[in-house]
């Protein structure tokens, strides 16, 4: 039909126009911005995902940062403590040097002067050196000195916690899979804590007494939904506390806020040791299962399973599975190595890592096994002494060393009452395996193998039983698995106490801060070590304006520098782990990002030929459109002639 009141072919070619210009515009905005999606309209459901990687991207890096702050915040105080540690042994120098007894009184008065100068210039270090404004060795709030003649009370003290919960089929999951975090405010105490599954769970409030002096405790399955979250059931710990009579509500908080109480798993499994002839004596293993890799292998907590960790086949004979036999001929050197099947995670093999052999305390007074430890306010006890023979690889070499080497410490031939050694092996999984969202990983656990030596034994006597060895099998057992609770020695927050004074509030002597690890809750690395000053060293007195006092000076050094030492050492292992911890965060978030460029990125190439696509259809409607708008004249015309 031919109409000149409605020109239908344009009113097509207009909202097709329309349509191709849209396209276009769009196609030029991602080209443009870099952006696939730039609006919630482009992709509703791949913008909430992109946000969510955005934030976590950011949270990752922001993490990064505070690792590396807490890194350089462990630097800073493990460079003063080596200064401390240079002047220590100068002071152990000149002290030495004041216990000769060739000096004048003159000659011991300068030697005292110059210590002296040094335990001024330590002092300062200890009070001043601070990172970023925060004084590394006075705690967050400080030490306040208490007035004179003032005794001062702990305003709290904890009891230790130990309380064993089994765990079942249920609630193997909302085991904590680190600490129980004490939140403490004018209302109570709320127990919370990260799980296995990754949820978050928390206590309902537990309320304070009425009294708050005295003594106090709570069990935590009192306070725990159930009903809600059924997988809570069985998980327990009784914690006690007695409050000091002049301690107020506002001491308490202080106190038990930021406590924590850790959580470990305990789980026997033991191991069935096959020989060419039967058992094989004097030999036993032991073994200690990373509870992410029971998850993992769908262990039944709740039964015995005899076959737990199954030998691998080796040919027809299944308990075959020692891989590397270094008791084989020319294999001397090789250390063992043993191959196992674990449900849902596959072969793990056991690979050594150490070997060390120690002897008897019943061994005569010669001091080669043995030696006297004095603890605090206790009574010495006899403590075997540790070696480890050369080389240290787990193999037939290393034991042959520890049953005849040629030092004080040989098994064979200068013990008289026989000893053990000990190799340490790791359990890797051939194949990362991981549960529900935990990291992937390939460490097992470990295992390791005791080799009974009497005082009859000879090395030939104990090469014989080893190579009768076999193979090893890892088997559960009736007993249940348990997580044990227990109140830390180390906790992140301070110990306050009260004075009988004015009740004033001092705080002891263990300092902690935590870093902030990625963009989950409460996911800290707690950084917490011990206060040092010259007092705390047991350095505040000494001289050596005599012969006595040079002479209990070297040892008052000898005290100081072992535990300078021990704190440099701790701030050298927190150090690794901030790296490591850093490295994670880093490759989190730049896989994180690779992963929210594949959602919001713009794919240049595929957009480019839909844009020219796009445009070559803007173009073609133009022209169409000026065509059918010809139309109606030509009809027009038509009537005219």
């Amino acid at each position: 039909m031919i109409s000149v009141m409605h020109n239908m072919a344009a009113q097509n070619m207009q909202r097709q126009l329309k349509i191709s210009t849209k396209d276009l515009g769009k196609a030029a905005e991602a080209l443009s911005s870099g952006y696939r999606i730039n609006r919630a309209a482009d992709d509703a459901a791949g913008l909430s995902i992109s946000e969510k990687m955005r934030e976590q991207i950011r949270g990752l890096n922001k993490a990064s940062g505070n690792i590396q702050d807490g890194n350089s915040y462990v630097q800073v105080a493990d460079g003063a403590l080596e200064q401390v540690n240079e002047m220590l042994c100068r002071i152990n120098e000149l002290a030495i040097q004041a216990a000769n007894d060739t000096n004048t009184i003159a000659d011991r008065s300068a030697i005292n002067l110059e210590i002296q100068q040094i335990k001024a210039e330590m002092g300062r270090i200890f009070s001043d050196t601070e990172f970023n404004g925060r004084k590394i060795w006075k705690g967050p709030e400080g030490i306040d000195i208490p007035v004179e003649n003032t005794h001062t009370y702990p305003a709290v003290v904890f009891d230790a916690v130990n309380t064993t919960s089994t765990i079942t089929n249920t609630n193997k999951d909302a085991v904590p899979s680190g600490s129980y975090s004490l939140a403490a405010d004018e209302k109570g105490i709320i127990v919370s804590w990260k799980a296995y599954n990754g949820k978050l769970y928390s206590s309902e409030p537990i309320p304070w007494d009425s009294k708050i002096q005295g003594a106090h405790s709570f069990n935590l399955a009192d306070y725990l939904d159930t009903q809600t979250y059924p997988e809570l059931q069985g998980l327990d710990f009784k914690y006690s506390y007695t409050v000091n009579d002049h301690s107020t509500l506002d001491d308490v908080i202080k106190a038990i806020n930021k406590q924590t109480v850790s959580a470990y798993v305990s789980k026997s499994e033991y191991a069935k040791v096959y020989g060419v002839s039967g058992n094989v004596s004097g030999l036993s293993f032991s073994t200690n299962i990373d509870y992410v890799a029971l998850l993992a292998s769908g262990k039944d907590f709740e039964n015995s399973d005899t076959d737990f960790i199954e030998a691998i086949k080796n040919g027809s004979n299944a308990y075959d599975n020692i891989t590397v036999n270094p008791m084989q001929p020319g294999k001397a050197s090789s250390p063992w190595e043993f191959t196992f099947d674990m449900p849902d995670i596959g072969k793990v093999t056991a690979k050594p890592i150490s070997c060390s052999y120690h002897g008897s305390t019943a061994e005569p007074d010669n001091g080669v096994w043995w030696k006297w430890v004095t603890p605090t306010y206790m009574q010495p006890y006899k403590s075997t002494i540790l070696y480890t023979p050369s080389p240290s690889n787990g193999s037939y070499a290393s034991v042959e060393n520890a049953l005849k080497n040629n030092t004080a410490h040989s098994l064979t031939d200068k013990s008289e009452f026989g000893g053990s050694i000990t190799i340490s092996f790791s359990l890797n999984s051939e194949n990362e395996y991981s549960y529900q969202d935990s990291a992937k990983k390939k460490s097992v656990g470990s295992m390791s193998m005791t080799i009974s030596v009497s005082s009859t034994d000879t090395v030939e006597s104990v090469k014989k039983r080893l190579q009768n060895l076999q193979a090893v099998d890892i088997y559960d057992n009736s007993q249940p698995t348990t997580t044990n609770a227990y109140k830390s020695k180390y906790n992140s927050a301070n110990t306050v106490s009260v004075s009988e004074n004015g009740m004033e509030t001092v705080y002891g002597d263990e300092i902690g801060l935590k870093i902030q690890t990625s963009n989950i809750p409460f996911d800290h690395i707690d950084i917490v070590y011990e206060e040092l000053s010259n007092k705390i060293l047991g350095l505040e007195n000494t001289n050596t304006l005599t012969v006595e006092d040079a002479g209990k000076a070297i040892g008052e050094c000898a005290i100081a520098m072992e535990a300078v030492s021990a704190q440099r050492s701790l701030f050298g292992s927190y150090q690794n782990r901030l790296e490591h911890a850093k490295n994670v965060a880093e490759n989190s978030a730049e896989n994180t990002t690779a992963a929210e460029s594949r959602i919001r990125d713009t794919e240049i190439a595929r957009l480019m030929v839909y844009f020219s696509e796009r445009s070559i259809l803007q173009q073609a409607g133009e022209s169409l459109l000026a065509q059918a708008n010809q139309n109606p004249q030509k009809t027009v015309e038509l009537l005219l002639t």
